[in-house]
């Protein structure tokens, strides 16, 4: 029977050789990062830690001040369901100090030229929540399509006053709304607008108890029917 103090010392080897296994792929990743792209503005440092990975990113994210998150999006085809059941899921629900990147593992890169935001326009979009998506319109040189699901006939009141704000701190880019008739799955609707403006980038914001939520909870979701392959951007609602 072993002793403890070399079960422990077993024990810190085995950690040891993670965190060495840890920093060796994070060194690759900068380098593969550094030979596609290199940029003398960009700067890296590579954090490697012990932990449920959610905790370890949300902790590392306010204690660096971080302004996004960029995940990997795991899955042969980038499927939305399998991304929602991720860890980028968790991330997403857990993170509330930044917005979180989710990039489909299989996707070839392409600056978009198209972004869609969907929104349902029943609250108001404030300045630092629609910062992130006039930053990456304006990186990427693309257009803003804004997606509204209508439940509804038209507008109420407060709907229209936050399409006018929204519309507002989108200027001077170029922007412009859809409606879309509301199908049984709201993330059907989402993917035929994808597909069929060819859009490259799909941005939402996490309201809480809003219509993030609301999508996430439909059943076609965890039936693996909305294939998204496109990178998504999720906001989280400001206080």
């Amino acid at each position: 029977m072993k002793s403890k103090s070399i079960a422990n010392e077993e024990k810190k080897d085995f950690l040891e050789q993670l965190r060495d296994e840890s920093l060796e792929g994070l060194t690759q990743t900068m380098h593969r990062i550094n030979l596609d792209d290199p940029n003398p503005k960009h700067h890296y440092q590579l954090i490697t830690a012990q932990g449920d990975v959610t905790e370890e990113i949300v902790k590392a994210a306010r204690q660096h001040k971080v302004d996004l998150v960029v995940m990997g999006n795991k899955g042969a085809t980038g499927n939305i369901s399998v991304f929602l059941g991720s860890k980028s899921t968790k991330t997403i629900s857990a993170l509330q100090t930044c917005p979180v990147f989710a990039v489909p593992e299989e996707a070839e890169f392409e600056m978009p030229n198209e972004i869609a935001l969907a929104t349902d326009y029943k609250r108001p979009l404030k300045p630092e929540m629609i910062k992130p998506l006039r930053d990456m319109a304006q990186l990427c040189h693309a257009a803003v399509r804004i997606l509204h699901i209508h439940e509804e006939e038209k507008l109420d009141q407060e709907q229209e006053a936050n399409l006018k704000l929204l519309l507002d701190q989108l200027k001077p880019l170029d922007h412009s709304t859809y409606w879309l008739p509301s199908f049984a799955s709201k993330t059907d609707a989402i993917q035929a607008f994808l597909d069929g403006l060819g859009i490259g980038m799909l941005v939402m914001i996490d309201y809480k108890l809003g219509f993030m939520e609301k999508l996430l909870r439909e059943p076609v979701i965890t039936k693996m029917m909305f294939n998204i392959s496109i990178p998504f951007l999720v906001i989280p609602e400001s206080d």
